[in-house]
């Protein structure tokens, strides 16, 4: 189907749209972009494309002119631009997958408040990325800095990083490299903590319990609690524990072996069965049960995970630990012979 073609099928309102966007709308053009919407279950995507396009480029007199394949053809470069920018997949299946597939990018606080939209200088735009259970992806934010996203992470930012601070909110684990501004100070907010930084890398990590760990591997940060007081200032190679409102420093085992889900791979250095299994959960989209003893099994692992399946993996277990396994679907039971 050639550019012509899908845009006539689709009866894109564009003039009704381009009204709207430059706040030019009279109600008979709202009623005609609501009427548009309802028409096809595809619609609403394609304005939500249409609307990051505009909010991406700026560009509101050179895209809305009224000849519509040149349009059209506006709107698919923009989104094609939009997308390389943001997505970065690598050679790997998991985060094609997850980049191509499962991971959804998607704008949030249009279709809320009075009207069609928000009044867009009360009420920012934010894009969110969630990767599903199993899935890991890269993006890269507006300002140039680096995002990586582990299995059930979800990251949310505005759409517009021109504004004093550069402000994101994470969920699950996510890795860093932020680009340097020397004016414009980064800050993720994560669980309860304010992390605040100009041009580091670091790892931020929340925990099933709820606590939060922060690892600095290059530059420095500041840590602080929603309302601004100090938590905690690390340095590279540094590592903060935050549970139930306390924090503590310490040094950071295994870097590497930290951040190397990064590059699609898992590495264990002496850790215990449970830290293992926790990694091995999210890696797998799985649920893992333990036998009560094994709870307490004071066995340690140092192993490297690459393309292994899970059952390959609890092969290997089995042999280091006296265990046997059963795999139902999402759900994983171990238990001693």
């Amino acid at each position: 189907m050639n550019i012509q073609t899908m845009s006539k099928e689709n009866n894109i309102p564009w003039n009704e749209i381009s009204s709207f966007l430059k706040e030019e709308a009279d109600q008979a053009q709202k009623d005609t972009i609501k009427a548009w919407l309802n028409a096809s279950e595809e619609n609403p995507g394609l304005l939500r494309e249409i609307v990051s396009t505009w909010q991406l480029t700026r560009s509101k007199p050179q895209f809305y002119k009224p000849d519509e394949d040149f349009l059209w053809k506006k709107l698919v470069s923009g989104i094609g631009q939009r997308q390389q920018r943001k997505i970065v997949a690598t050679a790997y299946s998991k985060w094609i997958a997850a980049a191509a597939v499962l991971c959804l990018v998607f704008l949030t606080g249009t279709w809320f408040g009075t009207g069609l939209f928000p009044n867009r200088s009360a009420q920012p735009v934010y894009s969110t990325i969630v990767v599903p259970p199993g899935s890991r992806t890269q993006t890269i934010l507006p300002d140039g800095t680096k995002v990586w996203l582990n299995s059930g992470a979800k990251l949310r930012y505005p759409t517009d990083f021109s504004s004093a601070s550069r402000e994101v909110y994470t969920s699950g684990e996510c890795y860093f490299e932020v680009a340097k501004d020397a004016k414009h100070r980064f800050t993720v907010h994560s669980s309860g903590l304010c992390i605040q930084v100009f041009g580091t890398t670091f790892n931020v990590k929340e925990n099933a319990d709820g606590g939060t760990i922060v690892s600095l591997i290059e530059g420095k940060v500041k840590v602080t609690d929603p309302e601004e007081r100090m938590v905690a200032s690390l340095s590279p190679g540094k590592q903060l524990v935050f549970s139930n409102g306390k924090g503590a420093v310490r040094d950071a085992a295994n870097l590497p072996a930290l951040t190397s889900w990064i590059n699609n791979s898992l590495v264990f250095e002496n850790q215990p069965l449970h830290e293992v299994i926790s990694y091995l959960e999210g890696w797998y989209g799985v649920r893992i049960s333990l036998d009560s003893e094994l709870n307490q099994s004071r066995h340690r692992y140092t192993f490297k995970i690459k393309t292994e399946s899970l059952r390959e993996v609890l092969d290997m277990i089995s042999v280091i630990t006296p265990v046997t396994y059963k795999v139902e679907g999402e759900d994983v039971s171990i238990k001693y012979k």
